[in-house]
């Protein structure tokens, strides 16, 4: 773990073009590059969020588009749709993670169910779709959480430095 947060903090310190790659910086400027870095990882977080967002309100339009072409009200469509709403309020919402993704996971077991069960034609579409737009959430939350676990490991390491 060690080395590769050691990895980690000298990719962070030759992207700076501040400080010396040979030299050893001091703990002021070493809680400088943290907070970047830690500031970096917020808004990449937030514009991921944005991302995210927006591929699930396209996947609603084509939800919706291919049921109008369809001109059919069948239940899979509606669950379908209401399992992208419910990844949708689940990136952006963070109250109600534990409820929506119970609803998240019921909603994609029912989705396969039909899939599986009764239309094979459109197995791809009620199997992976679901369980890929629920998944999808948690392994993006788990990517920015280590990453902030990371970087207050990285805090930990900090060293002492003087010139003399």
């Amino acid at each position: 773990m060690t080395s590769r947060l050691r990895k980690f903090d000298k990719s962070i310190l030759s992207q700076t073009t501040e400080y010396d790659d040979n030299a050893p910086i001091d703990t002021q400027d070493q809680t400088e590059v943290i907070d970047r870095l830690s500031t970096s990882n917020r808004e990449t977080f937030r514009r991921y969020t944005r991302y995210l967002t927006g591929f699930y309100v396209f996947q609603i339009c084509l939800i919706s588009g291919i049921q109008l072409a369809r001109r059919s009200r069948d239940i899979t469509d509606l669950l379908l749709t209401l399992c992208v709403l419910l990844n949708l309020i689940n990136v952006n919402y963070a109250e109600f993670k534990k409820v929506i993704k119970v609803m998240c996971v019921v909603v994609s077991v029912q989705l396969t169910g039909i899939g599986v069960l009764l239309r094979r034609d459109d197995v791809v579409l009620l199997c992976v779709v679901p369980w890929f737009n629920t998944i999808t959430p948690y392994v993006f939350n788990y990517w920015f959480t280590s990453m902030d676990e990371l970087v207050s490991q990285l805090n930990k390491l900090k060293y002492e430095y003087k010139n003399v």
